[in-house]
């Protein structure tokens, strides 16, 4: 049989032995893991960095806001002496997701008249009864609307917009006063004055709107609508057209 000549390995400076080899592959092996690693850690530094700032860019909108404002009201009830009046809401705004919040809304109008009659005479049934010579008359119409809103919100830059609607309860109460003065004797009673008053209640159905331009961080200006309306006389409605000042909580 023929021997076969296997070349040996020389050792030295640039050689290494297989035994050699394989005595440092765990060697090389931990590196490669540890340079793995190192990349790993590299690479998500940099997306929570990315994240962190895109996140600081894009912030969450404040969850909790106030807001209030004044403005007039606009009556359709035929037998009002007035189609408008001032009026003044407050609410408290609560977001339960990006684009989704409950509202708590009270609104309230109130409309006061006051009218003077000089020099007049009394009459009854029988014919003139005396003068009175002023007779001032008071009257006084107040509305307040407590509610709860359901609202979608979408926002662009500094300008949030809402809208939606939701149920509450609404009081409406009437007064009325008249006093005389420089009265007659047959007409005495006339400067006694007298007053009477009404009241009523019903639960209503509304619908809002609102923009909110940001001013400073937390402040923003705000315009709102109302529409009120009295389940048990729709008629009654109204509509509300403020503006005001929303302060938000972070």
């Amino acid at each position: 049989m023929r021997a076969e000549y296997i070349p040996r390995r020389l050792s030295g400076p640039g050689r290494m032995s297989r035994s050699e080899a394989r005595s440092r592959l765990p060697d090389r092996i931990d590196i490669m893991q540890t340079r793995f690693l190192v990349r790993v850690v590299v690479a998500v530094t940099l997306l929570a960095g990315g994240g962190a700032g895109l996140a600081y860019a894009q912030p969450d909108p404040p969850r909790v806001s106030i807001a209030g404002g004044v403005g007039m009201a606009k009556q359709t009830y035929g037998e009002l002496t007035f189609d408008s009046s001032p009026a003044w809401d407050v609410s408290v705004r609560v977001r339960t997701a990006r684009h989704l919040a409950i509202e708590g809304l009270f609104d309230q109008w109130r409309q006061a008249e006051h009218s003077v009659h000089l020099d007049q005479l009394l009459t009854g049934p029988n014919g003139p009864l005396g003068r009175v010579a002023r007779i001032d008359e008071r009257r006084t119409y107040r509305m307040g609307t407590l509610g709860i809103n359901v609202l979608a919100i979408g926002n662009s830059g500094r300008v949030t917009v809402a809208g939606g609607g939701g149920v509450g309860f609404m009081a409406y109460d009437r007064t009325f006063s008249q006093g005389g003065s420089g009265c007659e004797p047959s007409v005495a009673s006339a400067c006694v004055g007298y007053s009477n008053s009404f009241s009523s209640s019903s639960l209503t159905a509304q619908g809002t709107g609102a923009l909110d331009v940001a001013v400073v961080r937390h402040i923003a200006i705000v315009g709102r609508y109302d529409l009120i309306v009295p389940v048990q006389e729709p008629g009654f409605l109204h509509h509300t057209l403020t503006a005001g000042v929303r302060v938000a909580f972070p």
